[in-house]
């Protein structure tokens, strides 16, 4: 009896927290003025790539030691290629990978074509949002900036950046956290505020940044002036995504016609 009691109220305890973190969660989003469809360019990315394929990232030395903190990697990685290379895709694939080893993972997927997803100030407060669902410190910070009424606009990356990260986020205690940003080339107007806020992070700060864009001269540019102690990058070669072009052609070679299985592989190596 007393055990069905102890029961009884353990569950009424969780349904308790779980009620509160709810009511956080929808404050958050208020105060933040995020979408409550984070997830959806995600799902996107994850259901657009076949099983097998982007595997080849696990073995790039630059993607290693970024993702495990190595100690001399630096902690921006800006992976560029061709537009249709699957930039999107692989930000799929990471995430998926980071997540699967219950790693602290926040992202963001710039869309020129889309006002909410076109603006720095969106992914600063998306990241924020993310933040403060996986880390309990992170999340108390932001509620009592709600609390003390502190505002901003949402599109001032500037003032977003101070007082959600600098005077908030990063005074924090949190371990490894990695942020996994899509087409910073899609950024309207805000990339170069952008990596002057790379440029003033604390490397002290548990965090690790990877950046896909299509590779432009100007991007190179600001990159490069973060200094090699901050940022690394890599490029999506042909070599790299032909393995994932051979599965594809693969797969859709099953519903080719031709004669037989010896034809049908020999069209695929053809392809």
């Amino acid at each position: 009896m007393k055990s069905a009691i102890g029961r009884s109220n353990d569950f009424i305890v969780l349904r308790s927290k779980e009620k509160i973190l709810r009511s956080q969660f929808t404050d958050l989003e208020k105060y933040l003025g995020v979408s409550k469809k984070l997830e959806d360019d995600l799902i996107t990315a994850e259901e657009a790539r076949m099983s097998g394929t982007c595997e080849w990232l696990l073995r790039k030395d630059t993607y290693m030691r970024w993702k495990n903190f190595t100690s001399d990697a630096p902690n921006i990685l800006w992976v560029n290629g061709k537009p249709a290379a699957g930039k999107t895709v692989l930000v799929g694939y990471v995430v998926d990978q980071l997540q699967r080893a219950n790693l602290d993972c926040s992202y963001f997927f710039f869309k020129y074509s889309d006002k909410s997803k076109s603006r720095l100030g969106a992914c600063l407060r998306s990241i924020a949002f993310q933040m403060a669902c996986s880390n309990a410190q992170v999340r108390e910070t932001l509620l009592e900036m709600q609390k003390d009424d502190i505002k901003f606009d949402e599109d001032d990356e500037r003032t977003l950046w101070q007082k959600l990260f600098l005077s908030g986020i990063f005074k924090t205690e949190f371990l490894k956290h990695y942020w996994v940003i899509d087409g910073l080339d899609e950024c309207m107007g805000s990339s170069p505020t952008f990596e002057a806020m790379l440029a003033m992070l604390d490397e002290s700060i548990p965090l690790r940044i990877l950046i896909t864009s299509r590779e432009t001269a100007e991007l190179d540019k600001r990159f490069i002036t973060l200094g090699t102690h901050r940022f690394q990058s890599d490029s999506i070669s042909a070599a790299d995504t032909l393995p994932d072009i051979k599965l594809l052609v693969e797969a859709k070679a099953k519903s080719f016609l031709v004669k037989d299985d010896y034809y049908r592989s020999a069209l695929v190596e053809k392809i």
